[in-house]
């Protein structure tokens, strides 16, 4: 007779399914080490959500990305007009909207230019009033989204 084994999770857990989480750029990241920092929070973040990260050929094909995504998900564009949060605001403001919403969510980062054509976002973030190369707005992104996911577990991560 096999034996059968229940995980007994408490309601946050239970509530924090892996989901999809779609990460687009309005260009290619071209440094390694920007590209090794994606990977290692990426990495990362696997045990709690599933990363698509997708690097726009074009100006033309980021604004086609952008516009399926819009339609399909929960679009989040990270541009300088954006709203910023602290790290603790930031999980509290994500926790409805990508870990009870059923959708997949998609976060927006245009090119060094920004957002030629302005996307359909359901949400508009700001990482810093300070302005950043856009290579490094991915890292920092998985970055937050990886710290949220430990502030919500209640992991030790966030030191706040």
């Amino acid at each position: 007779m096999k034996r059968l084994r229940f995980r007994f999770l408490n309601p946050i857990e239970n509530k924090l399914m892996k989901n999809l989480v779609n990460l687009l750029i309005g260009q290619k990241l071209k440094h390694p080490f920007f590209k090794d920092s994606v990977e290692y929070y990426i990495q990362k973040l696997t045990p709690y959500c599933h990363i698509h990260f997708m690097e726009a050929k074009n100006e033309d094909r980021f604004k086609v990305l952008c516009d399926q995504y819009a339609a399909s998900s929960f679009l989040i564009t990270l541009e300088e007009t954006g709203k910023e949060f602290s790290s603790v605001e930031l999980a509290g403001k994500l926790e409805p909207v990508i870990f009870t919403s059923k959708k997949e969510v998609t976060f927006a980062i245009g090119g060094p230019y920004g957002f030629s054509k302005h996307p359909n976002s359901k949400m508009s973030l700001s990482l810093s009033k300070l302005t950043l190369n856009h290579e490094m707005v991915p890292e920092l992104l998985l970055e937050q989204l990886y710290r949220s996911y430990m502030i919500l577990h209640k992991k030790p991560y966030h030191h706040a």
